[in-house]
């Protein structure tokens, strides 16, 4: 999603210089493809931004608009969220967002033991948890990372009503991430 808004807003600067450009040397063929061009370019922004306002898709910078079971869990392990890092996956009825906190070792019991949440074998990480979070702080396996979710997390569907989370710890970089899901 974050790239196709880059790739959308220069599409649209291209666009508009075509149109510029096929006006200047009276080429009509150039400036219906910059109108073109930047009305699909327009439509895709359109849309990106509406699932933002209206949806909840996209990132999330203001403390005030922190997802609650972010700030739960940040109150729990007695976290520091100056570094933390959130975004929306949809908020309709169902709400589904990932975030990124520093925690320490100790901590990290804390949030296990408050959510319940059971050691995953690393082969058995669905995909999904992967594309979940942005590119620019996605996760990246080692040999260090624990996995550990609530017991029967819906990596491929809704799931049951209620929270579910699926998480990844990187004890050397203390870095927690966590996929929730809230089914109404």
């Amino acid at each position: 999603m974050y790239g196709l808004f880059g790739a959308s807003s220069i599409a649209l600067i291209i666009g508009v210089l075509l149109i510029v450009r096929g006006r200047r040397a009276k080429k009509t063929w150039i400036t219906r493809t910059g109108i073109a061009v930047s009305i699909l370019s327009f439509c895709t922004l359109g849309v990106m931004m509406a699932g933002w306002l209206l949806f909840g898709i996209g990132p999330i910078y203001s403390p005030a608009a922190y997802q609650l079971e972010f700030t739960r869990m940040s109150e729990v392990a007695d976290a520091d969220t100056s570094d933390a890092k959130i975004s929306g996956l949809g908020s309709f009825i169902d709400t589904e967002h990932v975030w990124r906190l520093t925690l320490s070792s100790d901590q990290i019991d804390r949030v296990i033991a408050d959510y319940g949440l059971t050691p995953v074998r690393a082969e058995n990480v669905p995909q999904s948890f992967w594309r979940a979070f942005p590119g620019w702080w996605r996760p990246t396996h080692n040999k260090y990372s624990r996995y550990l979710s609530t017991p029967n997390f819906p990596a491929q569907s809704r799931g049951p009503d209620g929270d579910h989370c699926f998480t990844m710890f990187d004890p050397k970089n203390e870095r927690f991430y966590v996929w929730y899901k809230f089914n109404f």
